[in-house]
């Protein structure tokens, strides 16, 4: 059920960012706002990170893998985002 609402919901968002998404983007720019910078870290994390290694995980598991998620899922994208070893490459709006 939360998969279909996730699909509709972007499907009828079209080529516009989705309330979701723009209520995402919010929520990762004030989290951002309010934590220091992790330690060793010269360019500190962004909204974009939050929602590159943190959210869209959590939705595609939601939409592909639910079984997958764990109670420590979202806490365990967190360390490692804030540890600084994600790979993958940043997507700027």
């Amino acid at each position: 059920m939360h998969a279909a609402l996730l699909r509709a919901g972007a499907a009828g968002a079209g080529e516009q960012e989705s309330d979701c998404l723009r209520d995402r983007r919010a929520e990762a720019t004030a989290l951002v706002a309010a934590a220091p910078a992790p330690a060793g870290s010269t360019a500190g994390i962004t909204s974009d990170d939050v929602l590159n290694h943190v959210v869209a995980p959590i939705i595609y598991r939601v939409i592909f893998l639910p079984w997958t998620l764990t109670d420590t899922t979202a806490a365990d994208l967190v360390d490692t985002l804030l540890r600084g070893t994600p790979t993958q490459s940043r997507v700027t709006r």
